[in-house]
């Protein structure tokens, strides 16, 4: 009677270390950052071509994020692109491609027309344009038409 005991506990044992063991495989997933809009606010700076830079600071820029058809929509508030510019404006540049990963959400456009002032820009089409996009960080580089656009900002 006894050794059935032992072997009972001993599988019982055997049951308990298998048990605590077996993993649902959860934790060895790496987490994904959720693509939630967010508007940033930073240095805008645009290379004037002609040896010289025009920095917009305090740019505020918005990804919004469209989960259904994978792409973003960027929103320029109130910028100027070279200090002889007459006004500000409101720029939005849709279609954007975006991939999310673990720690960062790439951002990618090329050939895309942005809209302002109620139409499109097609002489300052955005191309290669790409960045990354971070819970707390925002950097990318484009071209619009022909100059060369850089960003840095902080979500705010």
């Amino acid at each position: 009677m006894k050794i059935k005991a032992f072997f009972r506990l001993l599988l019982c044992s055997a049951a308990l270390i298998l048990f605590a063991a077996c993993t649902t495989g959860d934790e060895d997933e790496v987490p994904v950052i959720d693509p939630v809009s967010t508007t940033f606010m930073g240095d805008l700076v645009i290379d004037q071509n002609d040896g010289t830079t025009y920095t917009d600071k305090d740019a505020k820029i918005s990804v919004n994020y469209d989960t259904e058809n994978g792409t973003a929509t960027m929103i320029f508030y109130q910028v100027k692109f070279a200090e002889r510019m007459p006004i500000r404006l409101d720029m939005t540049v849709s279609g954007v491609s975006y991939t999310v990963n673990s720690s960062n959400i790439t951002i990618a456009g090329n050939n895309i027309v942005p809209y302002a002032m109620g139409g499109p820009f097609v002489d300052y089409t955005i191309t290669n344009l790409s960045g990354t996009v971070t819970g707390e960080d925002m950097t990318f580089t484009m071209k619009c038409g022909p100059y060369p656009v850089s960003f840095k900002g902080k979500a705010f």
